[in-house]
């Protein structure tokens, strides 16, 4: 069931940005001569998404209101100024020149020039946004806090609002179209329902959802875990993927019908995956990287301790991951070795021999 319009009566609880769930350590700053002026990242900034949008250029997202853009596949990067602070948490392009950047308190950019410059859009919102996905340069979906959810037929000149009611008290992390009428989201497992001294069944309960309809009605999907899920893909029409708490990785291969539970040889939550080389790579908590191809499994190791909050890969299975404390690793085998681009990863190494 959904219920119309803005969320103003609701009693907020306090905002927790998404990536708490890492365990944030403690490290000293990087002195400013440390800094590489190919990669102009601080030991403060925080890496929220990242994507290829050719085989050479690639968008990344994050806080303070930072924009990144490389155009040799992550070897140096440039500052794009969109005249923003506050936290950008997701980046989404249809082509190597149309994108769209969502953030904190329901901020909505878009570029028509590959990145290179930003507009603001309205999105008649004022909950943070975590994720967006447009299928084509008209349609598209973003969702965020307290069960938030907007639509455009547009482009983004206008944006349609609803909260999903059932995740009005929860948050949706991912969502992911496969055409302009159909999409899955995805976000925490409603927990505090299944404890409600009422008749829900906690069986009956899921974090996913999909609509047949552009995002104007949604419906629970079935699936065989209780868990909070924070990202969610489909490669094709048919078959996606969803990541989530303590090495969850959902799969299903008929539209979302079914879906089959994996579980990676790790403890930490898998916060992003992208597909790489015919199978996919994940991203966590405390460094936590995974590769699936298949049925199999690996842990391949990053040096990193702090949270990978986003990967992607182009066409030649080139990979760059992001995260916390301006962490941005390269791969040239589809994800199986990484390598660290960024200057603050010398402040990992000085933590290492502390």
């Amino acid at each position: 069931m959904i219920k119309k319009g803005m969320t103003e009566g609701l009693i907020r609880r306090p905002f927790i940005l998404f990536v708490v769930m890492a365990s944030i350590m403690a490290a000293s700053w990087v002195a400013a001569s440390d800094f590489d002026p190919n990669v102009p990242v601080a030991f403060r900034d925080r890496l929220y998404d990242v994507q290829f949008i050719s085989d050479t250029d690639a968008l990344l997202v994050g806080y303070p209101g930072k924009v990144f853009k490389t155009t040799d596949a992550g070897t140096t990067w440039k500052i794009v100024d969109i005249g923003e602070t506050e936290p950008l948490f997701a980046v989404d392009f249809v082509n190597d020149k149309k994108g769209w950047i969502v953030g904190r308190k329901g901020l909505v950019f878009t570029t028509n020039d590959g990145g290179d410059t930003w507009t603001k859009q309205d999105s008649g919102v004022e909950d943070h946004l975590f994720a967006v996905h447009f299928v084509s340069e008209k349609a598209g979906i973003a969702v965020g806090n307290f069960g938030v959810v907007i639509n455009t037929s547009d482009g983004g000149k206008t944006w349609s609002s609803q909260i999903l009611e059932e995740m009005s008290s929860a948050t949706i992390y991912a969502v992911s179209m496969t055409d302009e009428k159909t999409a899955f989201l995805a976000g925490e497992y409603p927990t505090w329902e299944a404890q409600l001294e009422v008749d829900v069944e906690a069986s009956t309960l899921s974090s996913v959802f999909k609509t047949v309809d552009g995002g104007l009605t949604w419906q629970r999907v079935a699936v065989p875990a209780e868990s909070h899920l924070f990202d969610l893909k489909f490669k094709t029409a048919t078959e996606g993927y969803a990541v989530g708490t303590k090495g969850m990785i959902l799969k299903t291969v008929d539209g979302g019908e079914t879906w089959e539970i994996f579980t990676a040889p790790t403890a930490f939550h898998l916060l992003s995956f992208d597909f790489a080389g015919g199978g996919l790579v994940a991203a966590g908590n405390a460094g936590t990287v995974v590769t699936m191809q298949g049925g199999d499994m690996n842990t391949p190791s990053t040096g990193a301790y702090s949270w990978l909050r986003s990967v992607s890969f182009n066409q030649q299975g080139k990979g760059i991951l992001v995260g916390d404390h301006g962490v941005i690793m390269l791969s040239d085998d589809k994800g199986r070795t990484w390598n660290c681009a960024s200057p603050t990863c010398k402040s990992f190494d000085q933590q290492k021999t502390k």
